[in-house]
């Protein structure tokens, strides 16, 4: 973090190999790799498969954008930063998943929300202010539908 606020230009390496050279917006903003996304900050991992230039993740369809889609039929990593997840008491259109809550933490400004599918039990968090927290008056046990924005998917197969 300290090097994305003081540089003009960051180089991401793994094992002695660039991985991507930019700016700190641009790396942010647009990583070339899942190890490029992982490495500039929190992430949540959605294992999925590719139909039709969406990504499909449990019932759910979110489309992809950009040139670097990978092929139908092919499975794939969805990457969504836990500010990204928009948390609904309603299922939204086709691109909602359906999640319980298992912990609410207040740390300062920000209330982190832990939450788990329905479909398949994996755990994810998302970041929510005290406003949106308050609004919501989430309480741990109850089910929620959640939306993934901005999510980056990567056609490799990648763990954290």
């Amino acid at each position: 973090e300290e090097a994305l606020e003081v540089a003009d230009r960051v180089v991401v390496m793994q094992q002695g190999r660039v991985e991507q050279i930019g700016t700190p917006s641009e790396l942010y903003d647009h990583p070339a790799s899942a190890f490029v996304y992982n490495f500039l900050g929190n992430v949540n991992l959605f294992h999925g498969r590719i139909q039709q230039g969406r990504v499909l993740i449990g019932q759910a369809a979110f489309q992809l954008a950009g040139s670097a889609v990978p092929s139908d039929g092919g499975t794939a990593v969805a990457f969504v930063r836990p500010h990204d997840i928009r948390i609904t008491r309603q299922p939204g259109a086709a691109s909602s998943l359906p999640a319980r809550v298992t912990r609410c933490h207040t740390a300062g400004p920000v209330v982190q929300v832990e939450l788990e599918r329905l479909d398949d039990q994996s755990r994810f968090g998302v970041q929510l202010s005290r406003d949106e927290f308050s609004a919501l008056a989430l309480s741990a046990g109850e089910t929620v539908h959640v939306e993934l924005q901005q999510l980056r998917v990567f056609g490799e197969d990648y763990s954290i």
